[in-house]
C-alpha cells in the first residue's frame, strides 16, 4: 500500500488590509476650507452691499452724523435695518427729509471718481443714468420705511467685518471714507481668495498622494500575498504530479482538492486587493467633492475688478495682497 502524498496547504487568507496612514504630516487644511468659502461670500456679498449703498448715498449719512457715532450705530445689536439706524441717527421728520435730500443730491460724478481712485471702480454699475436710477429707487424704499437688501447686506457685513477684520473697521472710524473702505473691504477679498486657492490645493494634493500612497501599500502586500500563493501552487503542483505517476489517486485527489482551494483562495484575496484599491478612491472622491460643495469654481472667480484696483495698494501694507493682486493681473 503506497503512502498517501503531503498536501501543502497555504497560509490562512489575508481577512483585511490595514491603510491607514500613520505619518504626521502638516495639519489637515480640510477643516480651514469651510470657513474661508464662508469668509470668500461674507465679504463678496459686503462688498456689493457697501458699493451700492455708496451709490445710494451712504457716505452723505457718514459726513452728516460723523464716522464714529454712525459706525457704532451700525454695530449695535437692536439696530437690525438701515431704518432703525436712520431713525436713531436723524429722529425727526425734518431731519430725515434732509438727509433724504442730500442723499439724492449726491454728485455720482464725484462718487464714481472715488470708486475708481480708492476701490478698484464699480462692480455693479455699467453707466452713471444706470446708477442714478438704482440710487433714486434706494432712497425712496428709505424715506419710505422700505428696508433695502444693499443696506441689508452693509449691516450684516459690517457686523461680521467687525470680527473677522477689526482692522478695517478701525480704519474706516479713522477716515470717514466710504470709498476707501470698500477698498480695504475688496483687499481683504482678494486675499482670502488666494489663501482658500493655496489651502484648496493642498487639501486636493494631499487626498491625491494618500491615494497614491494606499496603492503603494496595496501593490506590496499583493505581491507578497501573490508569491506566498505561488510558491504553495507550485509545491501541490508537484505534489500532484508525484502522486499522479505513483498511481496514487488519494492523494491525486487531496491534492486537487488542495490547489482548487489555493486558486479560489487567492482570487479572493485579489478581490479584497481591488476592493482595497476601491475604497482609496473613495476616499479621494469623497475629499474632492467635499471641496467642490464650498462651489469652489465660483469662489475663485469673483468680480474682475477695473484697471484702477492696482490703486487698492497704495492703501494696503502687505505682500499677500500684492501677490493676490499679481495674479489677477496675470
Amino acid at each position: 500500500m503506497n503512502a498517501p502524498e503531503k498536501v501543502f496547504v497555504a497560509p490562512e487568507e489575508t481577512t483585511g488590509l490595514s491603510l491607514a496612514m500613520e505619518s504626521e504630516g502638516p495639519r489637515d487644511r480640510s477643516t480651514e476650507l469651510p470657513s474661508m468659502a464662508a469668509e470668500i461670500r461674507l465679504l463678496t456679498e459686503t462688498q456689493s452691499g457697501l458699493e451700492n449703498s455708496l451709490v445710494g448715498g451712504f457716505q452723505k449719512i457718514v459726513d452728516t452724523f460723523g464716522v464714529k457715532h454712525v459706525a457704532e450705530t451700525l454695530l449695535r445689536h437692536d439696530m437690525p435695518t438701515m431704518i432703525e439706524v436712520i431713525d436713531s441717527l436723524a429722529p425727526t421728520p425734518s431731519d430725515k427729509a434732509a438727509l433724504y435730500e442730500n442723499m439724492r443730491s449726491a454728485s455720482l460724478e464725484e462718487t464714481f471718481a472715488e470708486m475708481n481712485d480708492k476701490a478698484g471702480g464699480s462692480q455693479n454699475f455699467d453707466e452713471l443714468d444706470q446708477a442714478n436710477r438704482f440710487r433714486n429707487a434706494e432712497v425712496a424704499d428709505l424715506e419710505a420705511g422700505k428696508p433695502t437688501d444693499s443696506t441689508e447686506l452693509l449691516l450684516e457685513g459690517f457686523h461680521q467685518v467687525a470680527q473677522t477684520h477689526p482692522e478695517i473697521i478701525e480704519s474706516f472710524k479713522e477716515s470717514g471714507d466710504v470709498a476707501s473702505l470698500l477698498g480695504h473691504i475688496r483687499a481683504a477679498q482678494v486675499e482670502v481668495h488666494g489663501d482658500f486657492a493655496d489651502a484648496r490645493a493642498e487639501v486636493l494634493g494631499s487626498a491625491s498622494a494618500e491615494q497614491q500612497r494606499a496603492y503603494g501599500e496595496i501593490e506590496l502586500a499583493q505581491e507578497e500575498i501573490e508569491a506566498q500563493y505561488a510558491e504553495v501552487i507550485e509545491r501541490i503542483e508537484a505534489s500532484l504530479a508525484s502522486a499522479q505517476n505513483k498511481g496514487n489517486q488519494y492523494a491525486v485527489d487531496s491534492n486537487n482538492i488542495a490547489l482548487a482551494h489555493q486558486q479560489y483562495s487567492l482570487e479572493q484575496n485579489r478581490a479584497r486587493f481591488n476592493s482595497s484599491r476601491a475604497e482609496a478612491d473613495a476616499r479621494l472622491r469623497e475629499q474632492t467633492s467635499t471641496v467642490d460643495r464650498l462651489k469652489v469654481n465660483q469662489l475663485l472667480t469673483p468680480a474682475p475688478m477695473t484697471n484702477g484696483e492696482g490703486l487698492i495698494l497704495e492703501m494696503q501694507d502687505g505682500e499677500a495682497v500684492g501677490r493676490a493682486h499679481d495674479s489677477y493681473a496675470a
